[in-house]
């Protein structure tokens, strides 16, 4: 593992160096056939129609700024009737794709069409059968990825399991990967963030029971999955630092990079620097992408690592695991500077 001088050198450098993200998030609906419990996606609620935005000026916008990899999200993206018509268009503007998909409209078709296309897939798979249907809000949905996901392994196309770890189904990782590994994808798992469904806080972990996953994650079998969204490195405390270094390793976590190589799209083209961030930047249909990635405030800030608190500034960790998560830490108080809510100070 690099040290913690070469992480913030490096880390510094790309993000000073950008002009525009590398990757992109695009929300390319609101419209969803699940109501997954812990669902941050609902920054657009005013805007919920059965009518999709034209993402033909969007995708312009993207390929202008000379984005490398965007990955089509939702809501569940294969709503769209022209999803496959974007994906493609996606590829003419040389972009690498991928379609973030909760798996329950994959057919044979539609998986014929993705392998055509050349775009990898990632389905969310949040536990057995059971948990996954209680979380995703509606009975069956498991069947119905699961049946998904075996059309993908079937047409060989890329695919990612994602689980969303919560309270509830943590312990059942183990059956996601035992899933993964059957149908020959990549698995990864992502923390949730207290905003949209999830602002009860119920499915999440705090300060309190943090302990409990990180212990679980430190001693399970499961060695072939990463770990999208860091959880902050302190959350243990400053003793537990060596075993989180441990779980870093092991599930090969990168900070967020939200605002510094990464930025999400909303349907309507305004411009976050995450999907779970609350927080606007700017508006793609009136400005272009690199003029938002050169003059807003936050932006910048998380460029130059400026925008988490003193002592996440003063910690050599800090381009690690980039002070946790900001959207988290903006759902929690309003204030994008405040500490990570599973931080430990």
């Amino acid at each position: 593992m690099k040290s913690p001088d070469e992480f913030r050198k490096g880390s510094h450098e790309l993000g000073r160096a950008l002009s525009s993200p590398i990757t992109v998030e695009l929300e390319v609906t609101s419209r969803c056939n699940n109501l997954c419990q812990f669902c941050y996606n609902v920054w657009d609620k005013n805007h919920k129609s059965h009518h999709d935005t034209n993402m033909t000026v969007i995708l312009d916008r993207l390929r202008e700024a000379d984005v490398k990899m965007l990955f089509f999200t939702g809501g569940e993206p294969l709503l769209r009737k022209d999803i496959f018509e974007l994906i493609e268009y996606a590829r003419t503007c040389k972009m690498k794709t991928c379609v973030v998909t909760n798996g329950t409209l994959l057919t044979e078709e539609k998986a014929q069409m993705l392998h055509h296309l050349n775009t990898s897939v990632q389905v969310s798979l949040h536990g057995t059968e059971k948990t996954h249907d209680v979380l995703a809000g509606v009975p069956g949905a498991y069947r119905k990825a699961v049946k998904g996901l075996q059309e993908l392994a079937e047409h060989r196309v890329p695919t990612n399991i994602n689980l969303a770890l919560t309270r509830l189904n943590f312990k059942e990782l183990s059956h996601v990967d035992e899933v993964a590994q059957s149908l020959k994808a990549s698995l990864s798992m992502t923390r949730l963030v207290l905003t949209g469904r999830c602002a009860d806080r119920t499915l999440q972990f705090n300060s309190q029971n943090i302990s409990e996953l990180m212990d679980f994650l430190l001693h399970c079998d499961v060695k072939r999955a990463s770990i999208q969204s860091p959880f902050p490195l302190c959350c243990l405390g400053d003793e537990g630092i060596p075993s989180m270094l441990e779980i870093y390793q092991k599930f090969d976590v990168v900070g967020c990079q939200g605002g510094i190589t990464w930025c999400a799209v909303s349907p309507q083209g305004t411009v976050r620097t995450c999907g779970a961030m609350g927080k606007e930047e700017g508006d793609l249909k009136k400005v272009s992408l690199r003029t938002i990635w050169s003059t807003s405030d936050f932006i910048w800030k998380c460029r130059t690592f400026s925008h988490v608190p003193q002592q996440c500034c003063d910690c050599g960790y800090l381009s690690l695991c980039t002070g946790g998560c900001r959207a988290d830490a903006y759902a929690a108080s309003g204030r994008t500077g405040d500490p990570d809510p599973l931080s430990s100070w």
